[in-house]
């Protein structure tokens, strides 16, 4: 078994399991703030991300620093929240065009959480920091199977981390401006441990970590009393991860390592909202937030590819 074929082998191990570990980790892929997850503040995740339009406290920093103009005093905040998911698959593992695991299903731990605050400047700006955790995600998969490969034991674990900086300004009494930046960071760690017949056996490890700049951008308008609109944009960004994949074969019989990189494409979204005081104890808001999905590729680049 030569290092072309273990090569193969691993890509498809470690890709379909860090496939498998974003989609589970992902599990609001079509909610009011985008793509990411349920979002931030306890307040705005429980009126389902609608807050485009509403965001006056720190958590605009997240939904659209424009509401960071309506602050209107200092305060901060901060959430941890942690679990785990079981995800179902119905094909399992696909190894070369086969599926030799029965089992279907991936458990998977998660915590994310976020902490910021706002500070007015004067009457009319404010300034915003904080930072918060997207996806958290770990992953655990074990099975045997009575065709080659025999066994397969997987864990893995992502993070994906944002720190923001924002600043917003009343441009006229009727209409706010507000300008972010979040620096991102993403880390992949995985291990895997295969077994053919013959026996032949292999360990995996991968480790990386990389960073990208996104900005952001939004507007609010008092329409009127009772009306409020706004808009926010964010850039997207290309997190780029670098680290090293380490192969194992029988118990050091043959060692191969080699530096690799691959590119997180973290979407642009754009997001509209309206919120409505239909009366005083009652306000209404409706948000679209579309992601912009660029060219998403699970690609690997070694630099030793043939194990040179």
């Amino acid at each position: 078994m030569h290092f072309t074929s273990l090569i193969s082998r691993k890509n498809l191990f470690s890709l379909a399991a860090a496939g498998l570990l974003y989609v589970s980790g992902s599990p609001s892929l079509v909610v009011a703030s985008g793509y990411e997850f349920d979002g931030v503040g306890a307040r705005a995740v429980a009126r389902g991300g609608a807050v485009i339009a509403d965001s006056g406290d720190w958590t605009a920093i997240y939904w659209n620093p424009a509401g960071l103009a309506a602050a209107g005093k200092r305060e901060g905040g901060i959430e941890l929240r942690a679990g785990r998911m079981y995800s179902k698959d119905g094909n399992s593992f696909n190894v070369l065009g086969s599926n030799p695991f029965d089992k279907d299903k991936l458990s998977s731990g998660f915590v994310i959480g976020s902490m910021g605050a706002a500070v007015p400047l004067d009457a009319d700006s404010a300034i915003g920091a904080g930072v918060y955790s997207p996806l958290m995600q770990g992953s655990d998969f074990e099975d045997t199977s009575a065709s080659n490969p025999l066994y397969l034991k997987y864990k893995s674990y992502v993070v994906t981390g944002v720190a923001n900086v924002s600043y917003a300004r009343k441009l006229t009494d009727r209409l706010s401006a507000g300008l972010g930046v979040n620096a991102m960071y993403g880390a992949l760690k995985s291990k895997s441990d295969v077994t053919w017949s013959g026996p032949q056996y292999q360990h995996n490890e991968s480790d990386a970590e990389g960073y990208g700049i996104e900005g952001m951008a939004g507007l609010t308008y008092a329409i009127n009393d009772r009306w409020t609109a706004g808009a926010v944009l964010r850039t997207g960004a290309r997190i780029e991860l670098e680290g090293e994949e380490t192969v194992v074969v029988n118990n050091g019989a043959y060692t191969a390592k080699s530096d690799f990189e691959t590119t997180v494409h973290h979407p642009a979204t754009t997001g509209v909202g309206l919120a409505w005081q239909a009366r005083q104890d009652l306000k209404l808001t409706c948000d679209v937030t579309p992601p912009w999905w660029q060219g998403f590729s699970n690609s690997l680049t070694y630099a030793t590819p043939d194990g040179t």
